[in-house]
């Protein structure tokens, strides 16, 4: 039976280590002791080199989304991946493990997020209650767990999205093109923005780097990302697959 490992893109922040001493307590009390992959531009250079035990994966910098999520799906080797943002926190020690479960349960659920508390987008509002339900918009990738079978089947994120954000969008598109589902469990519990702020979105440049990628969005689908994105409409476009483990 499929493993996960927990991807961590993490920039340079002064509480790195505590954020990633929570998160290894976390692992440890939901029964999951593989090190989290912590994907950094220069861990030698900031004090979270210095965090608890972590499998270290150094990638490019200046930093980017697209490239260390791959980097750390490639260190995954053949595992689920859960890819857990840096101002996103679980709430309950059973979180990834139902998100696990419910992939499980149900092969043609391409991607399952837990229910958010905390500045997110409303389909991915937490609802109180135990129960997982499928979504038809798309979600942001605070917290999400991608089993491997999508990985093989999609492929990895796409890099040519160098600025900030929708790299997130561009795939779930891409599971909906696949013929898979997308969803949220209300039993998962994720704070996302109430203890940690995000280091990619106090940065003074994120904004243009916001435009940069909107642009190579339309370009790519002949869309603004402004655009109301359905599962629907999306399955109704041109295909942009691209096949297993590319981008």
């Amino acid at each position: 039976m499929k493993q996960y490992r927990v991807i961590i893109p993490l920039a340079p922040m002064d509480d790195a280590p505590q954020r990633l001493t929570e998160i290894a307590a976390f692992l440890k009390a939901s029964g999951h002791h593989t090190a989290p992959i912590v994907v950094h531009d220069a861990p030698t250079r900031h004090a979270c080199y210095h965090a608890p035990e972590v499998q270290w994966v150094l990638r490019r910098d200046p930093f980017n989304y697209a490239d260390a999520i791959n980097a750390g799906i490639w260190a995954a080797g053949t595992d689920d991946v859960v890819i857990l943002g840096d101002d996103a926190c679980p709430a309950s020690s059973d979180c990834f493990s139902l998100l696990r479960a419910l992939t499980i349960e149900d092969e043609t659920i391409g991607l399952a997020a837990p229910g958010l508390l905390g500045v997110g987008p409303a389909s991915m509002g937490n609802r109180g209650t135990q129960k997982e339900r499928i979504i038809d918009t798309p979600l942001a990738f605070h917290c999400v767990y991608l089993p491997r079978r999508t990985i093989d089947l999609v492929g990895l994120l796409d890099e040519r999205y160098t600025g900030y954000g929708l790299e997130d969008v561009d795939y779930q598109m891409r599971i909906w093109q696949a013929g898979l589902d997308i969803a949220v469990h209300d039993g998962a519990v994720v704070h996302h923005g109430l203890r940690y702020a995000s280091a990619y979105r106090t940065k003074s440049a994120w904004e243009p780097l916001f435009e940069q990628n909107k642009r190579i969005f339309a370009d790519k689908w002949s869309i603004s990302p402004e655009s109301i994105l359905t599962k629907e409409n999306v399955r109704s476009m041109e295909s942009q697959q691209v096949g297993a483990l590319k981008c």
